[in-house]
């Protein structure tokens, strides 16, 4: 009541505190679950947030109280921006997890946590489909943080990348001293090709999208050995070659890299590379959150952000997570 948020009438309340209405009617009519009743006076630092409260939440949160007081304020943070952009079994999962040491940079990344928990149980949709491990109630700290980071960098694929295949990949397949050149140009193949040779060739996504790279792989025997990109200023030019985990490749790969660009990329003036990042599948993997929240946050806007390593990070989350840090709106 002291600090009322934004649109709440506080007075009726008052008035029916000063009348002696029952405690239960009187924090439904403020819209504050009961169950906080025994969090520390240090917990209400600002305006209190819509809250999680239906029976089964109610029932399992009393079980995972903050035991610091100094800390109160950050968990109950943290409940509510899980429960609210994520689902109650999210903010349950992080209220039993708060004090875990790998916690606090799934806290950093609370909205990509809350997103990916929330698509977790959306395999109808587009974001849903391309997860290869699921969120649930009895995942690890270790395990959601390394499932987090793999969504996260498929995300990036399919963000800048459609499922059609692009037509133009500037040079043309064929084998060379026995090594197979097929073109990664679907967000589908960049995925299983990073996938099989375990490297950041995800990260070429925003620049295929816009005509600054192409990525082929290098195939033996029908099994990747290789990944080579072509970049392109005013002319296409032979990239990165690498093998897997990124490691430096034989030198009868480079020799056969070599001839293939040699004989079967054509030079030619290339247009100049387009600065800004196609929307199209940014706004169709967002779009089914962005209508189930009736809303759209500013860490995840309709434009898609210039850089992918500030994708659901907003500044706030880069704060420090003692003090004074706050989830973002």
């Amino acid at each position: 009541m002291a600090v009322p948020r934004r649109g709440f009438e506080v007075e009726p309340v008052i008035a029916r505190a000063i009348a002696g209405e029952p405690l239960a009617q009187l924090a439904a009519s403020a819209r504050v679950p009961m169950w906080m009743r025994k969090l520390h006076p240090l917990a209400f630092d600002m305006p209190l947030t819509k809250l999680p409260d239906s029976f089964e939440f109610r029932r399992q949160i009393a079980n995972h109280l903050p035991a610091k007081r100094r800390r109160a304020a950050l968990w109950l943070q943290v409940i509510a921006f899980a429960g609210h952009w994520g689902h109650e079994d999210l903010a349950i999962w992080c209220a039993r997890h708060f004090e875990h040491p790998q916690m606090k940079r799934l806290i950093s990344q609370l909205p990509r946590l809350a997103v990916w928990a929330w698509y977790s149980r959306r395999p109808d949709t587009w974001a849903g489909r391309i997860m290869r491990t699921r969120w649930t109630p009895d995942m690890s700290c270790a395990n959601a943080r390394d499932a987090l980071d793999a969504w996260m960098a498929d995300v990036e694929s399919h963000a800048f990348l459609s499922a059609e295949a692009r037509r133009d990949v500037w040079a043309r397949s064929a084998t060379v001293d026995d090594f197979a050149f097929e073109p990664v140009d679907t967000a589908e193949d960049l995925v299983a090709a990073a996938s099989a040779l375990k490297n950041c060739s995800r990260s070429y996504a925003g620049n295929i999208a816009c005509d600054r790279s192409r990525i082929w792989l290098v195939k033996k025997r029908g099994e990747p050995v290789a990944m080579l990109s072509l970049s392109s200023d005013s002319i296409v030019r032979l990239g990165e070659v690498s093998g897997p985990r990124n490691s430096a490749v034989p030198p009868e790969v480079a020799l056969a890299v070599a001839r293939w660009f040699r004989t079967y990329h054509t030079p030619r003036l290339m247009p100049r590379p387009c600065r800004s990042s196609p929307q199209g599948a940014w706004q169709a993997l967002w779009k089914p959150y962005w209508l189930a929240k009736r809303r759209i946050p500013d860490w995840l806007p309709l434009k898609t952000p210039r850089s992918p390593r500030n994708w659901l990070m907003p500044a706030g989350s880069r704060r420090r997570i003692r003090g004074r840090w706050r989830p973002p709106a």
